[in-house]
């Protein structure tokens, strides 16, 4: 179990992969579970900006549907439909 906290907020997550999605939000570990590494150690610059980037594009995804949804819900509107 890995511990990650961000102001008042704490996370307990079970894999790597969720503890670097979190570390690229923001989130400081707090523990490691026994035989992990510790953060700072070589990659964990690389895999946060990795986890940071995927997270940005699933944002920007989102952000460009609910842009494409209005957009075609004034449409709609406009032409009386």
């Amino acid at each position: 179990m890995i511990e990650l906290k961000r102001l008042n907020v704490i996370r307990r997550v079970e894999s790597e992969e969720k503890a670097t999605a979190l570390e690229a939000q923001g989130f400081k570990r707090l523990s490691a579970s026994k035989g992990k590494e510790k953060p700072g150690k070589k990659g964990d610059a690389a895999a946060a900006k990795k986890a940071a980037e995927e997270v940005a594009k699933k944002a920007a995804e989102e952000a460009a549907k609910k842009i494409a949804e209005e957009k075609d819900k004034k449409g709609e509107g406009e032409n009386g439909e």
